[in-house]
């Protein structure tokens, strides 16, 4: 009699521990794509702003699709040997509907 409450304490345990992690927040102005590496891989349906629940093996990807700036300077010589310093700066904001194709292409980290 007394190994039942010992059993279940041991499931409650076990199903603690695999499930700490498994959900995943997408914020909004992100959006999110599931990644299943053990069956279809990479789905091709982003997910919108709220939580969601995954298989601790499985992982959802976050990725922003606010509007970014990138500048970059870039110090060069004219034909002439003169220093010319050239400053650029570069205003994006990804499709939310076209996140599966910019990871397919670009990687998690664009």
């Amino acid at each position: 009699m007394k190994s039942l409450p010992r059993i279940f304490q041991w499931v409650v345990f076990v199903g603690v521990l695999l499930s700490v992690g498994c959900g995943v927040s997408v914020k909004p102005g992100e959006r999110g794509l599931r990644w299943y590496p053990l069956s279809e891989g990479l789905m091709n349906e982003p997910l919108q702003n709220g939580f969601y629940w995954r298989a601790f093996w499985n992982d959802i990807y976050v990725y922003s699709v606010q509007w970014g700036s990138f500048t970059e300077e870039v110090d060069a010589l004219s034909s002439d040997d003169l220093q010319v310093n050239v400053k650029s700066a570069i205003i994006i904001r990804p499709i939310p509907e076209e996140i599966y194709f910019l990871a397919q292409e670009v990687g998690p980290d664009w």
